[in-house]
């Protein structure tokens, strides 16, 4: 549960209905600002309100919700948008899916689980609002409204007042002045913190810089509740959990291309794929269905073994019958349309022989996507994905599983026309491992690199180092210059990295302005020294734009007791050091 604590930001809510007072109010108990809208009014705009993130009550349709959401993502490109919509309509879904949106709720879903999400998504950000500067002598220089306003304050009527007046220590015997001294000592501090109606906070703080002003020392501090630590360490679970499920699809598609080269049939090439589903996911699995343009062939290579399931798919599904639609509708819908259909809850779909074998056997969530190459054909077959637990995707693993699709179509035209092998392995090496914008490696094949390098570097005793870095100030670039102007400068800096680095060494696009270079037989010492120089040679490069163009570099040399999460954390977390550091620097 939420704590009483209000999230320090502002939430613009759309909704097309009359307002309850209900769902405002909760939010509002937990959200600082909450502003509303109507779908129109936003359609409307021209000029965007200023907020934080974007709550939207919508019903999915091709007329006007799936506009509007490409509306409010031209209007709001970097605010995180979340949905409150129905699930009549998959395919809309899909595409809402597809445009990034950072979160969807079905309308039944409670305020309070809509505004701890919304919290969740911001409580990497929030520690930066609750900043104080305070003297050696226990005074309150200023301190951030955000802060003021969790201890019921005006900012104004807390500077220079003692610290007591909103602090004591943990330890009521220990005095005031110890505990002050100990804090400069240590750089660190837990306390207690009085709100102005007496109610209390345990916080734990740090101090991030030291000020000198008119020859007196003063430090600027940062203060978080102790309870964020526990969301913290959830969250870093969840996104290594993630990461891993990641790392696995990842998996999955290399194997997929490795399969085509040993099958002899299309039959054996989808028996294999189809049996690899598990090593993803113990609760997934799937099945597919061959598409013969105006109908899809029973259900062939499946891994559910279950009578009630096989008797729904022994007759073929014939496109033309639109009652197929009730009976089949992801598959249906899918096969008719040529795209993704998921559907978040099979509880959702009409009632069918097909729901009751799938509920029955425990499933929750389906998604089926069509196995196809580029948009100008019909699809090979139906990839039918089954999960059960409830599973939410979004636009990075939505990709994944298109392009694994795409992948698995590739196989069977190469293995059906052998004539077009050559041709159909090209497009398959493009897709697994290259960046389509900057040309350099994709993080599918950064994967591969890594997990080689520390297994080379096991197996002969040798080292190797790697280079995590991000562009600095690249939203600002792409709001002030557009996202154009913010595509040639990351074209750029990776032609500027190539240029630099040696043929054993491998450039990685990891994620939108991240990059990790990989350097065998390297030590740290000789990794920080390349660093250096490629700072160098990026802050000095010529660009279109007046703005300069710098990155931040985390440095970490990987040893032999870590294991590829550990190297890439410690390199993501030296990078973050570098931008606190105050960017266009190395840290290591």
């Amino acid at each position: 549960m939420l704590s009483l604590q209000k999230l320090p930001v502002t939430l613009l809510y759309i909704t097309k209905e009359a307002v309850t007072q209900e769902p405002v109010c909760t939010l509002q108990n937990h959200i600082e600002t909450v502003m509303l809208a109507s779908p129109q009014e936003v359609a409307n705009s021209s000029t965007p309100r200023t907020c934080d993130a974007i709550l939207a009550d919508l019903t999915i349709d091709s007329k006007k919700g799936i506009p509007l959401i490409e509306r409010m993502q031209s209007l709001y490109p970097d605010v995180p948008l979340f949905l409150m919509i129905d699930f009549e309509h998959p395919l809309h879904l899909t595409k809402a899916i597809s445009l990034g949106v950072t979160q969807y709720f079905s309308k039944d879903t409670d305020a309070i689980k809509i505004a701890e999400t919304i919290s969740d998504y911001f409580n990497t950000q929030v520690r930066d609002f609750y900043k104080m500067e305070i003297s050696k002598d226990g005074k309150i220089l200023s301190i951030s409204d955000s802060f003021a306003r969790l201890l019921s304050y005006d900012a104004s009527r807390l500077c220079h007042r003692s610290l007591q007046t909103v602090m004591e220590p943990l330890q009521a015997k220990e005095s005031f002045d110890c505990f002050i001294h100990s804090f400069f000592q240590r750089d660190t501090l837990h306390a207690l913190f009085r709100k102005k109606d007496g109610e209390r906070i345990t916080m734990g703080g740090n101090i991030l810089k030291e000020v000198t002003r008119e020859g007196k020392h003063t430090w600027v501090t940062g203060w978080f509740p102790l309870e964020w630590l526990e969301k913290t360490n959830d969250r870093i679970r969840a996104k290594l959990q993630r990461e891993i499920y990641l790392k696995s699809l990842m998996k999955f598609h290399a194997a997929i291309g490795r399969e085509l080269f040993f099958s002899q049939s299309a039959d054996i090439f989808l028996q294999n794929v189809i049996g690899k589903l598990h090593e993803i996911d113990e609760n997934m699995s799937g099945f597919f269905l061959e598409n013969r343009i105006d109908r899809l062939e029973n259900a062939i290579y499946s891994t559910i073994e279950t009578s009630d399931f096989s008797s729904v798919f022994e007759n073929s599904i014939d496109l033309q019958n639109e009652e197929n639609e009730r009976l089949f509708m992801p598959l249906f819908l899918s096969a008719k349309h040529q795209q993704t259909v998921f559907i978040s809850n099979i509880s959702h779909l009409p009632s069918s022989p097909m729901k009751i074998a799938l509920s029955k056997a425990g499933y929750v969530t389906m998604a089926a996507i069509p196995m196809k190459v580029g948009n100008y054909r019909h699809a090979e077959g139906i990839m039918s994905l089954l999960f059960k637990k409830h599973h939410r995707y979004d636009k990075e693993e939505f990709q994944m599983w298109q392009d694994i699709a795409t992948t698995i179509a590739i196989g069977i035209e190469g293995i059906e026309t052998r004539r077009e092998r050559d041709i159909l392995i090209e497009k398959l090496d493009k897709i697994a491992h290259t960046d389509n914008l900057t040309g350099a490696l994709n993080r599918r094949r950064g994967v591969e690199i890594l997990e080689y390098e520390i297994s080379r570097s096991k197996r002969y005793g040798n080292t190797f180092s790697v280079i995590f870095l991000d562009m600095d100030h690249f939203k600002k670039i792409n709001d002030v210059h557009g996202h154009g102007m913010g595509d040639k400068v990351l074209i750029q800096a990776v032609e500027t990295i190539k240029e630099s680095i040696r043929a054993t060494d491998s450039i990685i696009r990891w994620g939108g302005e991240e990059f990790l270079i990989v350097l065998p037989e390297t030590t740290l010492d000789d990794a920080i020294f390349f660093a250096e120089k490629l700072r160098a040679k990026i802050e000095h490069q010529k660009t279109d734009i007046p703005q300069p163009i710098t990155a931040s570099f985390g440095v970490a040399q990987w040893q032999p007791d870590m294991s590829f999460d550990d190297l890439i954390i410690k390199s993501d977390e030296k990078m973050y050091e570098a931008k606190r550091l105050g960017r266009n620097r190395i840290a290591y």
